[in-house]
């Protein structure tokens, strides 16, 4: 009888085994997931490379109420910035058929101060209900981003990171 049960035992230990490295070895991290890293993600779609997966925002204005807001995404595994733009204003009086610009910019410290390295930036429809993004531009130690919106009515900037 003892004998039946140890090579039971035995199996079932190395089953649990087995399903523990299954997990450590399917299971992804944002860096895993994504296709891109620093300056082969420049130019692409956050959601399409998969840098989304953590991306961070990491500053944000909203307006009209709250039904919009504006903001500046990183991905620390990407080594990227992007602009992230989302309309939530479903029912209101502010819906409007005109385009929009979506820009994120970067800026490069130089002897004379900050100059305007690269942008990125997307024409996007005002629907009532949107979320868009521009493509992404390189994150690097040395360098601050910020995302505008540029509408008839103005533009709106969020604070400089970085």
């Amino acid at each position: 009888m003892v004998k039946k049960k140890v090579p039971q035992a035995i199996a079932a230990v190395a089953m649990m085994l087995l399903a523990s490295f299954a997990v450590v070895f399917v299971t992804s991290t944002p860096a895993q997931a994504a296709t891109c890293s620093g300056t082969s993600c420049v130019g692409k779609s956050p959601r399409t490379t998969g840098c989304d997966r953590d991306g961070e925002r990491v500053r944000s204005i909203y307006f009209d109420e709250g039904y919009r807001s504006l903001s500046l995404v990183r991905s620390k595994a990407c080594r990227a910035m992007w602009a992230l733009y989302v309309n939530n204003n479903s029912f209101g009086p502010n819906c409007w058929t005109w385009s929009e610009k979506l820009t994120v910019r970067r800026q490069l410290w130089t002897p004379y101060g900050w100059a305007t390295h690269s942008t990125g930036s997307k024409t996007v429809s005002a629907d009532c209900v949107s979320r868009q993004w521009t493509t992404m531009l390189l994150n690097t130690a040395d360098d601050r981003h910020r995302a505008e919106l540029t509408w008839p009515g103005g533009t709106k900037r969020t604070t400089w990171f970085g």
